[in-house]
């Protein structure tokens, strides 16, 4: 699966009218958000590629003069449409700028990517068990996409930042692939500090699956 989400910085909030990977598989927008007329992100997705490499394109409805953009590639994931996606907008002119939002996952293991956008080029610190994964900056303003892997029914994903009177969010949530034994499901949950002694775990499967196999 391939993602496209880009944050546009400019007066007039040009629209994207198309994007494109590899020249001829259009990608599907899940989301758009904008404040005024000078901010605007939006996400696009384009399932089950059919090349494993390309070239994405971008067309916008007028001139673009302050852009971040972000493509990413996930892997071993259900090739099917996103399973939630959901949208924020918030303005602050205080001197902390916070955007949040709760995703609803369907299964543990889901993916949660989460983009945030905001007008001054510091340093988004992602929350709610997020990783961030990639950054751009351009002009004053600051795009990051950030991820986890859920291990809860619904999560909280949140990023924050110094500075700034404006923000965007855009969540969605991505099927995880169908486990087998030769495209496993992974999950990592972590305890810190680890306490000595023994540990147990209990796997579970609904009545349309199967465990093929436990590691600890």
């Amino acid at each position: 699966l391939v993602a496209y989400v880009a944050g546009v910085g400019n007066t007039g909030t040009p629209t994207h009218d198309s994007v494109v990977f590899n020249s001829d598989q259009s990608m599907t927008k899940i989301g758009d958000v904008s404040r005024g007329t000078g901010y605007r992100l939006t996400a696009w997705i384009l399932n089950a590629p059919t090349a494993a490499t390309g070239t994405t394109v971008a067309t916008f409805s007028g001139a673009v003069t302050e852009a971040c953009i972000i493509v990413a590639v996930y892997n071993g994931v259900a090739e099917t449409t996103t399973v939630h996606s959901d949208v924020d907008t918030v303005s602050h002119a205080g001197a902390t700028s916070t955007s949040s939002m709760t995703s609803t996952v369907t299964a543990i293991g889901d993916m949660v990517s989460f983009g945030a956008f905001h007008e001054n080029s510091n340093a988004t610190t992602p929350g709610g068990g997020l990783t961030e994964r990639e950054d751009e900056t351009f002009a004053s303003n600051k795009l990051s996409l950030n991820d986890l892997i859920s291990d809860a029914a619904t999560e909280s994903p949140s990023a924050s930042w110094t500075g700034g009177v404006g923000n965007h969010a855009i969540g969605f949530v991505i099927k995880a692939g169908a486990d087998s034994a030769s495209n496993p499901v992974v999950i990592t949950k972590a305890i810190a500090p680890p306490p000595r002694g023994q540990y147990r775990v209990l796997a579970r499967a609904d009545g349309q699956g199967a465990v093929w196999s436990l590691g600890v």
